[in-house]
C-alpha cells in the first residue's frame, strides 16, 4: 500500500477491525502473540532449559530441525482456522509475515536448499481450492529467496481429519499417505517442510521419512507457523 494510501485509508486488523499496524493486526493484537519459548530445538515439544529433549535424544525423529514462530493459540488458531475452512487466503501472506518477522535470521541460517509444502489429497484440495501449506510456502520462499518444490511430493491416501486422533492413530492414519518424485528433489539434500500447524509431528515425520529414504534429502527442517501444546 502507497504510503499516502495507508494514511487516508490505515490498515484495518482481520480480528477486530481495530486499525492496524501495517500487518492487518492492531499493535494491542501483536503485543499479544503467543510466542514460543522453552521447546526442544528438534521437535518443538516443552523443553525447561531450550535443549534437546529426552524423547529427541533417545528417539530422533525423521526430521532434524523444528521452526516455529508460535503457539496454537489465540488469535493464531483464528486466523489458521479462518484460512483453512472458511477461504480467508488473505491469511496466509499475514501468518507468513509474522512468521518471518519472528524467525526470519534462523530461517536463514538452516541454509536450506528448496521448500516442500505438506501435500494436500486431489479430492480436498479440490473442495477447498487450495493448498493452504502451499500458500504459506510461496510467501515464505519469495522473502527468502528459495524454490518451492509443489510436486515432489503426493498425498495419494485421501486421510481422515487427525484433528481428535492420539499419536498411534495418526501414525497409522499416515501410512503409505504420501508419494516422492525423486527427479523434481534430484541434488537436493537441506529441504524444508512447510506446514500451518505441528500437533504430534506425525504429518512431518511420515513425510521426512520417505524424503530422507527416496531422495538426496540429508536434512529436513520442518517449518511451521504453530505448534500445539
Amino acid at each position: 500500500m502507497h504510503w499516502l494510501e495507508a494514511w487516508l485509508i490505515p490498515p484495518r486488523s482481520v480480528l477486530s477491525n481495530a486499525v492496524g499496524d501495517g500487518l492487518d493486526l492492531s499493535a494491542e493484537e501483536r503485543s499479544r502473540l503467543p510466542r514460543v519459548h522453552s521447546i526442544c530445538p528438534v521437535c518443538a515439544g516443552i523443553s525447561a532449559d531450550g535443549q534437546i529433549c529426552g524423547q529427541c535424544l533417545r528417539s530422533p525423529p525423521a526430521f532434524d530441525l523444528t521452526q516455529v514462530a508460535f503457539f496454537y493459540r489465540p488469535p493464531i488458531v483464528e486466523l489458521i482456522h479462518d484460512l483453512k475452512y472458511h477461504r480467508q487466503t488473505a491469511n496466509a501472506r499475514l501468518l507468513a509475515e509474522l512468521y518471518l518477522e519472528e524467525i526470519e535470521a534462523k530461517l536463514l541460517n538452516s541454509r536450506i536448499e528448496a521448500i516442500v509444502p505438506v501435500p494436500v489429497h486431489p479430492l480436498r484440495r479440490r473442495e477447498r481450492g487450495y493448498n493452504q501449506a502451499e500458500l504459506l510456502a510461496r510467501i515464505v520462499a519469495g522473502r527468502l529467496g528459495l524454490p518451492v518444490v509443489r510436486n515432489a511430493v503426493r498425498r495419494v491416501k485421501n486421510t481422515p481429519s487427525q484433528t481428535h486422533l492420539d499419536v498411534v492413530e495418526r501414525k497409522r492414519n499416515l501410512r503409505r499417505a504420501f508419494e516422492v518424485d525423486t527427479q523434481k528433489l534430484n541434488g537436493l539434500k537441506r529441504l524444508a517442510i512447510m506446514d500451518d500447524v505441528m500437533t504430534t509431528g506425525a504429518t512431518i515425520q511420515s513425510l521426512a521419512e520417505q524424503l530422507k529414504q527416496q531422495s538426496d534429502a540429508e536434512f529436513i527442517a520442518a517449518w511451521v507457523i504453530a505448534k500445539t501444546e
